[in-house]
């Protein structure tokens, strides 16, 4: 077995992102398993979370998904020493999150997403939704390792109800989130020259940059990411004359200005 994740627990994959092939090769092993949307029907079941016992051909599938940035926020390990059912059933529970007066699937298999939630709770709230679980070791941007606040009652409780703030912190950490998505997906050689934790604070800040502007399209905002990618955010101390030129670009020739704006690379 892998040396990797040497504490005991199950592995949760996210088959909206891990081939779900690759699952059900281990489950067809003999692993014990649970779909967590088999109640929702066959198509949904194709991007369940899949819950696996431990086991040598559950550790190799980790460790493959864990070394393909493709598939790395789909692998999840759940720390714990509860029984198999009642790590499931506590997944079930977590599967909804309340919030602006209506109710959305918590996708807690997908590191990314798990990370922005984690980022807009309060103590009481992480403690609930961690439940049975001591260590969740998942990937957002980066590796990361979520535990229970010491000396916190779970005084809140499942579904997870986010409040008017949260919920919009939660949605501007998505963006961020997203940003940085795109940008190791189209901009990898740039991209790749950052930490996480770096990239993930530039993509924080060109978005509040963008922000201020007010309305810009996709394309605009998207040539303007790059420039700060490029330069490392610098684009955005150069007074207005970067703004000015953001808020005027219409075509697909001021786009190309944009990206290639200054002289950092």
């Amino acid at each position: 077995m892998s040396s990797q994740f040497a504490h005991a627990g199950f592995a949760l994959f996210d088959a909206a992102i891990v081939p779900l092939n690759d699952i059900l090769a281990v489950v067809n092993d003999g692993v014990s398993d649970c779909c967590l949307y088999a109640a929702s029907g066959e198509e949904a079941s194709r991007v369940s979370p899949w819950l696996l016992a431990d086991a040598a051909q559950t550790r190799a599938l980790m460790d493959t998904m864990r070394g393909n940035p493709r598939y790395a926020a789909g692998a999840t390990w759940l720390g714990t020493d509860v029984a198999f059912d009642t790590m499931a059933r506590h997944l079930r529970n977590l599967g909804q999150i309340h919030a602006n007066g209506k109710r959305y699937y918590l996708r807690y298999a997908d590191g990314r997403a798990w990370a922005d939630t984690w980022s807009v709770l309060g103590p009481d709230q992480r403690q609930a939704v961690l439940g049975p679980v001591k260590e969740w070791d998942s990937h957002a941007i980066e590796r990361c390792a979520f535990r229970s606040p010491s000396g916190v009652d779970a005084a809140a409780s499942l579904p997870l109800r986010l409040t008017r703030v949260q919920w919009t912190n939660l949605l501007r950490a998505q963006r961020d989130t997203h940003r940085c998505i795109e940008w190791l997906s189209r901009q990898a050689a740039l991209a790749s020259s950052y930490s996480g934790a770096d990239l993930l604070a530039l993509a924080r800040r060109t978005g509040e940059w963008l922000q201020q502007l007010g309305p810009l399209g996709p394309e605009v905002m998207r040539a303007a990411g790059i420039a700060a990618l490029r330069s490392g955010g610098r684009v955005f101390e150069e007074g207005d004359a970067f703004s000015q030129a953001v808020r005027r670009s219409s075509t697909p020739s001021d786009y190309e200005a944009l990206r290639s704006w200054g002289s950092y690379a």
